[in-house]
Formats: C-alpha cells, sequence, structure tokens
C-alpha cells in the first residue's frame, strides 16, 4: 500500500508539474514572458503572442502530457506477462497522461474555460471550432478506453476474474486517490485562491482520470496469460514519494515566480 501511494503522488506531480511547466516554456519560446508556475495553473504576459504562438502555448501541455503518456507505454510494455513495480509505475504514466489531456480535450471547448479555450480565442468563428474539437476529444476518448482496460489487465497478471478485479481496483484506486488528495493539499495555498485553487486541481487530476476507475472493474473480462502482479515494498519509490508531495504542496502550491 505505501508503494503503491507514493507511485500515484509521483506520477500525478509529475503529469501536473510537465502540464504546466511545458506552457511556461512555450510562451517564452514564442516571445512571451512567463511570470509564475504553480501546481494549478502558469501565467505570463502572452499579451503580444500571434495567433500561431497562442495556440503552441495552449496545446503544449497536453502535447507534455502525451509525451510523458508514451514513454509510460514503452516502460509498461517491458513488463507484459511478468508484471513487476516498474509494469505498474509504466501503466500508471501512460493512463494518467493519456486520460489527462484527453479529458481535457472534451471539456475545455465544451465550458470555454481552460487550454483548449485559449486555442479557440485565437480564430474566428469559435461556435463551431468548440464543437469539432469536443467532438475530436469523444473519437480519441472512444479509441483511448479500447486500449486502457485490456493494458491494465496486462499490467495487474494473471489469476481469477475477480482476483484481477480487486487487484487493478486496488492499484487504481490507490493512486488516483493519493495522486489527487496531495493536489487538492497543494491548491489550498494556490494563486488562484483556495476555493478556485481546489476546483481546478481535482477536476485536473480526480475528474480527468475518472475513467481509469471505470476500468478497473472491467478487469476480470479480459483474461490474461502470465504471472500476477507482485508490488512489494519499494523504499525508494516511498522517500521519492513524500519528497515529491512535499515539494508540490511546499513550493509549487503557491508556485514558483519566475523572471524576478
Amino acid at each position: 500500500l505505501p508503494t503503491v501511494v507514493a507511485t500515484g503522488i509521483l506520477v500525478y506531480a509529475t503529469a501536473l508539474v510537465a502540464h504546466e511547466g511545458a506552457h511556461a516554456l512555450a510562451g517564452w519560446m514564442a516571445g512571451g514572458t512567463p511570470t509564475l508556475v504553480s501546481s494549478t495553473d502558469a501565467r505570463g504576459d502572452w499579451s503580444g503572442l500571434g495567433e500561431v504562438a497562442t495556440v503552441a502555448v495552449g496545446v503544449s501541455g497536453s502535447l507534455a502530457n502525451a509525451v510523458l503518456a508514451l514513454a509510460g507505454w514503452l516502460v509498461f510494455r517491458r513488463g507484459v506477462g511478468k508484471p513487476t513495480t516498474a509494469t505498474a509505475l509504466g501503466w500508471l504514466v501512460f493512463a494518467v497522461n493519456a486520460w489527462m489531456p484527453t479529458t481535457r480535450l472534451v471539456v475545455s471547448p465544451l465550458v470555454a474555460a481552460g487550454d483548449w479555450a485559449t486555442v479557440v480565442s485565437a480564430f474566428p468563428n469559435q461556435g463551431p471550432l468548440r464543437a469539432s474539437l469536443t467532438v475530436s476529444g469523444l473519437f480519441v476518448a472512444g479509441l483511448l478506453w479500447k486500449e486502457t482496460v485490456p493494458s491494465l489487465a496486462r499490467a495487474v497478471g494473471g489469476g481469477s476474474a475477480s482476483v484481477r478485479r480487486a487487484r487493478g481496483r486496488r492499484l487504481v484506486r490507490t493512486a488516483w486517490l493519493s495522486g489527487g488528495s496531495v493536489a487538492v493539499l497543494a491548491a489550498l495555498s494556490s494563486p488562484l485562491g483556495p476555493a478556485w485553487g481546489v476546483a481546478v486541481a481535482a477536476g485536473s487530476t480526480l475528474g480527468t482520470t475518472w475513467p481509469l476507475l471505470a476500468a478497473a472493474g472491467k478487469v476480470g473480462e479480459h483474461p490474461v496469460p502470465g504471472a500476477p502482479l507482485r508490488l512489494p515494498r519499494s523504499p525508494w519509490l516511498i522517500v521519492s514519494g513524500a519528497l515529491v508531495a512535499l515539494v508540490l504542496v511546499g513550493v509549487l502550491g503557491p508556485g514558483v515566480r519566475l523572471g524576478g
């Protein structure tokens, strides 16, 4: 249990930092002036950016998550058939970083807030574009769902349907709750204010990755050969998770100011 808790914190914290850090980096590379990066948002002076640069800043966070998802998938694939701690870590990195931008692509244009609202703001005829982005997000979500369940089944390994289902639920629920809870705790000191910061943190972690909970309930329907997942206590993961939690809450919660 402590190893899975620490793994969840590492995965979710890394996804958040990569997402917000990518926004700041893209804005700086495009000629803007980033001023603050926190666990809930990235701020800066983007007023001089053109359409292409504005789009680049808007999509940069999702692209960073996509790169992490690919890296996690490659690690996960190496352990199929004999899953280990690295296999579970790789699958969580893949699943969390794939679902975060996918759910954002569905919801952000729909509610006209967040990353994709920034992208839409750079174009005319915003209504049809918002609808197209949401439909595209639903299409991507459908494709991703088809891979999420069987890949989780391979990550939890062999055994009877009930045992594999229980194993998958323990892995996913523990990581989802631990990662999301630390993100919410960090958001209490967010520059957005505690109420809005907590809402953003919960939505961007617990909200965007809720399909993982549904996937865990379907694991029993996908029998796989091979050994069951074994997760021995990992001191280095536990220590790393504790340190990352401290940094996320104590440093990136209130935010890091850039450029003096």
